[in-house]
């Protein structure tokens, strides 16, 4: 049995990537729903983007209520 590096697990689980401003980025601090994203490996966020498996239905449909995302995904 292989051991994944984190960064390749992260990339294989984490299909989508979208670019998000500063703002968007600081709300990750500041909501509850979107800090539990990132407790749960839902979502990365790294180098401004935010990394998520764009199969993740409720996923994408909560960062859509926080970052308006359907012209970005």
């Amino acid at each position: 049995m292989k051991v994944k590096k984190y960064q390749e697990f992260i990339k294989e689980s984490h299909s989508k990537s979208v670019h998000i401003s500063e703002e968007e980025m600081n709300l990750f601090s500041q909501e509850a729903a979107l800090q539990e994203l990132i407790s749960n490996n839902k979502v990365t966020l790294k180098n401004g983007e935010v990394l998520f498996d764009e199969n993740d239905e409720e996923t994408r449909e909560l960062l859509d209520q926080y970052l308006e995302m359907p012209e970005k995904i």
